[in-house]
């Protein structure tokens, strides 16, 4: 649970999968969906053999959906990244990601933070400064 000045909302848990579900809008404004490592600091090597393992559920999520303009793109080969309509609204992110991840569950409580893609890398990186100037990195 966050604390009273951290906002928060209700979100995806995909922890059981080791995913984190990521949302942005790209530069002409459609909503699209990062998976990424529940871990930020996993090996690269983990995170693409995970993605991996998950091609195929992934691929038969878009394809189910793909009437709602659902695509999916591997990204760096270690991440994927939802985009379409379905996207737009928390309803549609949390239908889409139950297709592809049956075990996906509901958190009420999730730091916005960890939900927006670039305040998460915003938090990231903060979190790698405080380490440096701690000594602790």
């Amino acid at each position: 649970m966050a604390d009273q000045t951290t906002p928060t909302r209700p979100w995806v848990d995909l922890s059981k999968v080791g995913l984190r579900a990521l949302h942005t809008k790209d530069g002409q404004g459609r909503h699209l969906v990062m998976l990424a490592p529940l871990n930020p600091d996993e090996d690269v090597s983990v995170s693409k053999a995970r993605i991996e393992g998950f091609r195929d559920r992934l691929a038969n999520a878009v394809r189910k959906l793909a009437d709602n303009g659902l695509q999916g793109n591997l990204y760096k080969d270690h991440l994927f990244v939802l985009t379409g309509e379905s996207l737009r609204s928390f309803r549609g992110i949390y239908s889409t990601l139950k297709t592809a991840f049956p075990e996906a569950s509901l958190n009420d409580d999730v730091p916005v933070h960890l939900i927006s893609l670039p305040r998460y890398v915003q938090f990231r990186a903060a979190e790698a400064s405080q380490e440096q100037e701690s000594g602790t990195a």
